[in-house]
């Protein structure tokens, strides 16, 4: 119950004005009614959209690793709405699958070095963490082939 208690002091505040900076302001954390952590605001598709593009990760992940999750999200976000166009070319089409094939290698970065050590640079994702994003690429990829 204590980290419920320091999420809502801290943590959730912040994000939640972070997502009214970016004018969602109906945005905000609850208790779930059944368990002992929080809920959030259910957001639609434009709304999504609008975090991926605006939303400031690196004020929540420090260093390099926020910056890096903050490129993934906007290049996420243009490989979406590449494949939203009315009109691909076939040159274009190739770029998309480079820039799709890089995506997904920065999105797997290992961590490098000894474990623990003040050289280690860790990571972003494990390769089997892909999965949890893996409906979004289907989703994205069928629009692209059926549409």
């Amino acid at each position: 119950m204590e980290d419920i208690n320091q999420f809502k002091k801290s943590t959730s505040t912040l994000i939640e004005q972070e997502m009214h900076r970016i004018g969602l302001t109906h945005f905000q954390f609850y208790e779930s009614k059944t368990k002992s952590k929080y809920d959030w605001t259910t957001l639609n598709g434009t709304e999504k959209l609008n975090v991926l593009e605006n939303f400031e990760v690196s004020k929540f992940v420090s260093g390099e690793r926020g910056k890096k999750m903050e490129f993934l999200w906007r290049e996420f976000l243009h490989l979406y709405l590449f494949l939203r166009q009315d009109h691909i070319t076939d040159e274009e089409i190739d770029s998309f699958e480079q820039a799709a094939k890089s995506w997904i290698l920065k999105f797997c970065e290992p961590t490098v070095g000894k474990s623990n050590s003040t050289n280690q640079k860790r990571g972003m994702f494990n390769p089997t963490d892909i999965t949890h994003i893996c409906i979004y690429l289907h989703v994205i990829f069928l629009n692209f082939f059926i549409f």
